[in-house]
């Protein structure tokens, strides 16, 4: 391509240097063997003639650069030739950077070696878009493409921005001039009007060289996602009604139908909901994999065959296994997360957990199992709440410790305690022979339930145990199981499935712990009762309007009817009246699901606890500086510059002291997080923190009565228009223990703002 370049040239780099190719080109640093060929047919191409200069037309990209993964490549099982020599083709990335590689190699005698050398990847014409890690509905971005142009000559470059998922005010196409060796900006308006995936492709073209890149970045909703679920069973037929608000468009809901051909198969989407939940604290690691261990024995037992978890369990099992591990303490015992204190609860609950893997075949360390068992049973005695006493109880007994002399001590302190506690108790009393002791808590808790419709429920006192125990879901669950053990043939058994299924949230219940309890007890029930697997044929029809004929004849049980997504057109504001008429034999379950967008103009007043959102502009000063309020503008609108430092400082009112707390805190999309910056005095238990691309995410393990105070910085840095959502906490076992603050919108000007 130049004329020191001939059709086969052969080298040996010693130092750093460069080959120059149309489009790409790599730096090599070290001594690497180089061949190039190139054919007489493709020289004839190039835009060289003899050293003359022949102006083209502009030089289309070979291809959009959208692959920029985080490692080149990898592989650990490289075998060479006796000389020592091996080739691998290998793909260069879209990424230009600098790539560092790595080789390590290991002779049969036991002999290692092991060298490195860096390479950088490169073009002569570079698109670059500066973009934030995602957008909100509403946001309006000022996108920029820088262009750097490492040819010889200046270039007159035509720069084109494509948006999809977006709207482009103006021209999307302009025309500038960059120089030899250097750059510049091209600039879009950019205007984000509904969620889903934003895809932004930026070309540039010269007459000698270009580029064009593509990047894509989620657009996420302006609002709270807001879930309205009827579930229920029929044998023959089942009407219900789904509203949907006057607010709220038809086009813009969605309405899911889910029939499923047993109670066992319905448990399904919820062990995908723990599957893919995005947290990882203690809780949340054994209730992953505890339900699905439990689940998969039962499903054999009922030849129900689901390929996905089948496929997942153990590796699922394992991961979970790995991570508790690592989240135990050096006591022996685990809290909610790595970096707090044991707990009575968190440990409990992990070797409950850990003797179910066992018994199922997965393989747990016994040291671990161990250690946790011996932190409860030196727990136990120093322990002075009774509720938490019977769950370290029903866990030692779970793991095999002789625990019979303790269960007639709690049996006598039965009054003091609550329907949890009374269920575990009962289950222990009935299992080690006590069947009269088990017998009358079946009756205290049979006179302690409540009707709810066609079914029965059990709830716990208020602020018991810092609302740890205060989820109907999770204690109804607790109370089905022990009925199950002691009086399987109970009326409330059948009532307390009727709840369990009422109160499902779509996938799922409230939280992966009631979730998990939900699914246990189901599970239980299902080996008690059986489970059908008789073919039916059912009409589904939506205000008297045919949606689908669904026939199901299976020798084996699968999750294989297809979700139905009631026709927006079929749909009105107001009720909406589902009918499901079935004929054949057995039972059949159904879930259906309204899903919409609720706007989230919050005014901070929404919720139990109290949450507020400060802004403040850290400007340079002596010592670690000094702090300037930002002085909203009306309707709430807060600017900034580029390059500014910002403080947000959340505040958190707390009527009574909880435990288990969850505080979210969305950031503007023009913002990236700074420092981390906690108040000293902040009085609660801090377990975890996580810094995610769209918010930060604090978890509490104990949040004392009063004013709470935690604060961060963000640093402002693509200027636009953009709204950040309102913060949030919440009890993470405890529905509606919740609080927001206000949203608020956010201007980032640049530095020195002149005209666009």
């Amino acid at each position: 391509y130049k004329q020191d370049l001939y059709d086969r040239h052969e080298s040996n780099v010693e130092s750093s240097g460069s080959h120059n190719f149309p489009g790409s080109y790599l730096y090599y640093l070290g001594k690497i063997n180089l061949i190039f060929y190139v054919p007489d047919k493709e020289r004839r191409k190039t835009n060289y003639e003899m050293g003359k200069y022949c102006p083209p037309k502009k030089v289309i990209p070979e291809s959009i650069r959208e692959s920029f993964p985080d490692t080149w490549y990898f592989n650990p099982n490289i075998v060479t030739d006796v000389k020592g020599t091996a080739k691998i083709n290998v793909k260069v990335p879209d990424s230009l950077t600098t790539w560092r590689i790595t080789g390590k190699c290991i002779t049969k005698s036991s002999q290692v070696g092991q060298e490195t050398a860096s390479v950088i990847s490169s073009r002569y014409l570079i698109a670059r878009l500066i973009l934030p890690r995602f957008l909100i509905e509403q946001d309006v971005v000022y996108v920029k493409g820088i262009i750097h142009n490492n040819l010889q000559t200046d270039k007159d470059v035509a720069v084109e921005l494509i948006a999809d998922g977006a709207e482009i005010v103006g021209d999307n196409q302009k025309e500038i001039n960059v120089p030899a060796g250097g750059s510049e900006v091209a600039e879009w308006k950019v205007k984000v009007s509904k969620m889903g995936t934003g895809i932004f492709t930026l070309k540039a073209l010269t007459d000698e060289a270009s580029d064009a890149v593509k990047i894509k970045l989620p657009i996420l909703p302006s609002g709270t996602k807001i879930k309205c679920a009827v579930s229920g069973e029929t044998t023959d037929k089942a009407e219900f009604s789904i509203k949907i608000p006057e607010t709220v468009l038809p086009q813009d809901a969605e309405v899911r139908l889910s029939v499923y051909p047993s109670l066992a198969v319905s448990i399904l989407p919820a062990l995908d909901y723990l599957i893919d939940y995005p947290y990882g604290c203690t809780e949340q690691t054994m209730s992953r994999f505890l339900p699905a261990v439990i689940a998969s024995q039962t499903f054999r037992q009922f030849n129900v065959k689901d390929s996905k978890l089948e496929s997942s369990l153990p590796k699922m099992v394992k991961t979970g296994l790995d991570n508790l591990y690592s989240l135990k303490h050096s006591d022996g015992g685990w809290g909610w997360w790595k970096d707090d204190c044991s707990t009575a609860e968190m440990t409990s609950y992990v070797v409950y957990g850990l003797v179910k893997a066992k018994d199922a075949g997965y393989p747990a360390w016994e040291s671990a199992l161990g250690q946790g068992t011996k932190w409860l049973i030196q727990s136990f005695g120093k322990e002075k709440d009774l509720n938490v006493k019977t769950q370290i109880l029903y866990a030692l007994y779970t793991a095999g410790e002789n625990c019979r002399n303790q269960l007639p001590v709690l049996f006598s302190k039965r009054n003091k305690l609550n329907n949890n506690s009374l269920a575990l108790l009962g289950m222990m009393l009935n299992d080690s022979g006590m069947k009269d002791k088990a017998l009358e808590i079946a009756g205290i808790l049979e006179k302690a339930k409540n009707g709810f419709g066609e079914s029965c429920y059990w709830h716990n006192k208020k602020e018991q145990n810092g609302f740890w125990d205060d989820n109907t879901v999770e204690t109804t669950a607790l109370v089905l199981r022990a009925f199950l053990k002691i009086q399987p043939d109970n009326p409330v058994c059948r009532l307390a499935v009727r709840y369990l299924m009422y109160m499902r949230g779509g996938n799922s219940w409230f939280s992966t712990k009631d979730t998990t309890a939900a699914i246990c007890a189901l599970i239980d029930y299902c080996k008690y009762v059986g489970d059908n697997n008789a073919p039916f044929e059912a009409v589904v029809k939506v205000n008297g309007m045919e949606v689908r004929r669904i026939k199901y004849n299976s020798d084996t049980i699968s999750p294989g009817i297809p979700d139905i997504v009631l026709p927006p057109e079929m749909l009105g504001k107001g009720d909406n009246l589902i009918s499901i008429e079935k004929t054949g034999g057995g039972r059949i379950y159904y879930n259906t699901v309204l899903s919409y967008f609720k706007d989230r103009t919050s005014n901070g007043k929404n919720g139990i606890i109290g949450v507020s959102r400060e802004y403040y502009l850290v400007k340079p000063g002596s010592g670690k500086g000094f702090i300037e309020k930002l002085v909203p503008l009306k309707n709430g609108v807060v600017k900034v510059s580029v390059n500014d430092t910002i403080l947000v400082k959340l505040k958190i009112y707390a009527k009574c002291s909880y435990r288990f707390v969850s505080i979210e805190d969305p950031k503007p999309a023009g913002c990236e997080h700074d420092k981390l910056d906690f108040i000293p005095y902040f009085p609660g238990v801090y377990s975890h923190f996580e810094k995610r691309d769209e918010k930060n995410i604090w978890f509490i393990s104990y949040l004392p009565k009063g004013i709470n105070e935690v604060s961060y910085r963000l640093r402002a840095e693509i200027p636009g228009e953009f709204k950040a959502l309102p913060a949030r906490a919440e009890l993470m076992y405890c529905p509606g223990i919740t609080g927001e603050s206000a949203c608020t919108d956010m201007i980032i000007e640049e530095q020195n703002k002149t005209t666009r």
